[in-house]
């Protein structure tokens, strides 16, 4: 029977075991997703332009194979083409199985080697050069009969000897006749391909991949570091604030609300509309002025690499962002999701959230609101739950054991999921149902990296931290004498 304090001890390991890591997970979550360096870390190993360049390269590579099939349909000819090899070759040894080929010509070549052997070649293995011409003589002899057998074997088997190489040359004439069609085909796909490394926007692309490393340092410190984390901060704040925007009416529920046929309560979040300045102060002789990034700071950038294939142009195209034609072009890309921009600000109207989705945006507020109590209250939940187990365990070196066992074993099973949804966000659109915007082929290539980097940026760490906390429990158990 087990006593109070064994079955309190039980419970108390069960609920440890799962508690813990939950607890420990929660504390980090909530630590790296209210910290605004942690997006501005992420944003800087994602490198945007560095993904752009891929994406571009990436879609220009699969534009490229869509031309090459289009042109010459060389992807789909290649599973024909590989058919009828293979029936070549099958019928090519059918035939020379019945022809018996291969044993003729190891006949014949064994002849020819024997005849045109001397004694002087072979000193060692007959007493005398008669010796050696005995055994030529007779060795001629056995392989010329098995020759003569083998001829006699082709007459007597003439016709389905002839069907089977008429057979086998048709065969043979598909085969040639295919591979010219396919030679023809991969000759036409290497000029296309050749035609397309020469374009202009290939070439421009390779100019960017040259300056980029300039142009994200200029972004880093510019950009990111200023303009961006302002706007991430801005956003922390919002949804870490949740009492304060229900007070500003930020989130509410519309009593009596009518649509769709139907009157019904709609709960409804607000969320501050974006405004992300393209301009930044910048040190300029001493003095700081009021500079546009991309048409005033980065045309410098381009100024300082050399051996760029189009300076002028990729110079011009920089130039002329903040003009009224650029941004024009640019609405005309980024409206789709909501946003506008003008005078050198990227912005969107209010951001009204209503039903489903504004529910999950205010539990989101209230788990950022009230999240920064875990930072003080699961510690102490940890601390409790340890010290439990070693005050309830019959011994303290029982309890200490059980601690270990608990510290090793459920962080370890912790970091293998982890180390699982690294391996999964190396692929996430596997996994995930067909999305239309997906068939746009650089935002899908965008999409790809993004959560790649993030799942590896966030779970990394995670991995890390429960591997120390698994190695930390082995400790316990070792030094409880249980290891």
């Amino acid at each position: 029977m087990f006593s109070k304090k064994s079955l309190l001890f039980s419970i108390l390991s069960i609920f440890s075991f799962i508690l813990i890591p939950v607890m420990i997970f929660t504390i980090l979550l909530y630590s790296m997703a209210t910290s605004e360096e942690f997006y501005l870390s992420l944003i800087r190993q994602l490198s945007p332009v560095e993904t752009f360049i891929e994406a571009k390269n990436s879609m220009t590579e699969k534009d490229v194979l869509r031309q090459v099939e289009k042109k010459t349909g060389l992807s789909s000819f290649r599973p024909e083409f590989e058919k009828i090899e293979t029936t070549y070759k099958d019928r090519l040894a059918a035939y020379n199985r019945i022809n018996r080929t291969e044993e003729y010509n190891r006949l014949d070549k064994q002849i020819d080697e024997l005849d045109d052997m001397d004694w002087e070649e072979a000193p060692d293995t007959f007493r005398d050069e008669k010796s050696f011409e005995k055994f030529k003589k007779t060795r001629l002899s056995e392989l010329k009969n098995k020759i003569d057998e083998i001829k006699k074997y082709r007459d007597k088997n003439d016709d389905a000897i002839d069907e089977s190489e008429d057979v086998m040359d048709d065969a043979k004439d598909s085969f040639e006749d295919a591979r010219e069609k396919l030679q023809d085909k991969e000759e036409q796909a290497r000029d296309i391909v050749r035609s397309r490394r020469e374009e202009l926007s290939n070439s421009l692309i390779t100019d960017m991949a040259e300056i980029e490393p300039e142009i994200t340092e200029k972004l880093n410190y510019l950009f990111l570091d200023r303009e961006i984390r302002r706007v991430i901060g801005s956003y922390i704040d919002f949804f870490s604030e949740y009492e304060k925007q229900k007070a500003s009416g930020m989130v509410f529920t519309r009593r009596l609300d009518i649509k769709s046929g139907r009157i019904e309560n709609t709960r409804i979040v607000k969320i501050p509309a974006l405004s992300i300045s393209l301009y930044t102060d910048f040190e300029e002789k001493g003095k700081t002025r009021r500079r546009h990034i991309f048409s005033e700071i980065i045309p410098s950038v381009i100024d300082s690499v050399p051996n760029l294939s189009n300076p002028w142009l990729l110079k011009k195209i920089f130039t002329l962002s903040d003009s009224w034609i650029a941004e024009a072009a640019g609405r005309s890309v980024i409206e789709k999701y909501g946003l506008t921009i003008k005078n050198g600000r990227i912005s969107s109207e209010e951001i009204v959230m209503r039903g489903k989705k504004a529910q999950m945006a205010e539990y989101l507020m209230i788990a950022a609101s009230y999240g920064k109590y875990s930072l003080y209250l699961f510690p102490a939940l940890i601390f409790i739950l340890i010290a439990s187990l070693l005050f309830t365990g019959k011994t303290g070196k029982e309890g200490m054991r059980r601690i270990g066992i608990i510290l090793k074993y459920s962080s370890a099973a912790s970091a293998v999921i982890f180390i699982t949804g690294i391996i999964i966000s190396m692929k996430p659109l596997m996994l995930l149902p067909h999305m239309k915007i997906l068939d746009n082929v650089m935002i899908k290539e965008i999409t790809e990296r993004i959560i790649f980097t993030s799942g590896l940026y966030f779970l990394i760490p995670a991995v890390a931290l429960f591997l120390i906390i698994s190695a930390a429990g082995s400790y316990i158990l070792k030094k409880s004498g249980c290891q």
